[in-house]
């Protein structure tokens, strides 16, 4: 999950309360081993994109001086572009537009419907997420300088999204499946154009607190199947425990947010 901060992402790391940003490993309270932490592969492809970052970012100082900065204080798009997620397609490439000319949001299939919150807050320029945070974390934010208050809130803003990802069945269905999928936390920084890795990883289900690990249609199968066997043992007397199922809609195979090895 990548977002924006105005100024360089501060060592300063907050909890977005309830939720503790910190990895919990519920099921066994230890650190991965080497079998289980991400693919050196992974981390190989994550480096090489941060170092093209940099790369981006020395190009755009030397181009165009103190565009960044400038686009930092204020963005004055006049065309809001709703297209799809499909990585042929980027906006602003496309178009022939450079950072702070397209304002953008994108979906699968370029739908626009009146139950996407998402799509309805860009079309409002929406922020009651980030109020809801600043609220739950005002004690702790209000200690801090004024100036360094709105790049924490962009910190935790990141950490709650990249947790509300691994919240969802869609990614734990991946887990319960075996499948290799790692969800980041970035900071992309206006004024220079860098991206900073905030160090919030999370590789794995037993990484999610309990409360929001839930019985996905993955883990239901080996249960279902020995309750078929149960069922064929016992005609004529049959008790069945009471489980919820989840279907597995979608199949996370690669994407922005989230990287899959």
């Amino acid at each position: 999950m990548l977002s924006n901060a105005a100024s360089p992402s501060l060592s300063h790391r907050l909890s977005p309360e309830p939720i503790d940003v910190s990895v919990n490993h519920a099921d066994d309270h230890t650190a991965p081993n080497a079998a289980t932490a991400a693919d050196p592969t992974h981390e190989d492809t994550l480096a090489e994109l941060l170092n093209n970052n940099r790369e981006w970012a020395r190009t755009m100082q030397s181009s165009s001086p103190g565009l960044l900065a400038r686009l930092a204080q204020q963005q004055t798009p006049e065309i809001l572009w709703i297209g799809c997620s499909d990585s042929r397609v980027p906006a602003e490439f496309v178009c022939g537009l450079g950072p702070g000319e397209l304002f953008v949001h994108r979906n699968i299939a370029n739908v626009v419907t009146h139950t996407d919150l998402s799509c309805l807050s860009v079309l409002q320029c929406e922020l009651r997420n980030i109020k809801d945070i600043y609220t739950t974390n005002r004690e702790k934010l209000s200690c801090l300088p004024q100036a360094e208050q709105g790049n924490v809130l962009v910190e935790l803003n990141v950490a709650k999204s990249v947790l509300n990802i691994c919240h969802t069945t869609i990614v734990q269905n991946a887990w319960d499946r075996g499948q290799d999928l790692s969800v980041h936390g970035w900071v992309y920084n206006l004024e220079d154009g860098l991206i900073q890795d905030l160090s919030l990883c999370v590789n794995r289900k037993n990484e999610v607190d309990d409360i929001y690990a839930y019985v996905t249609a993955e883990a239901v199968k080996p249960a279902k199947r020995e309750l078929s066997k149960t069922r064929t043992r016992r005609s004529s007397f049959l008790v069945e425990k009471s489980v919820t199922l989840v279907p597995d809609a979608v199949t996370v195979n690669g994407g922005v947010t989230v990287s899959v090895e």
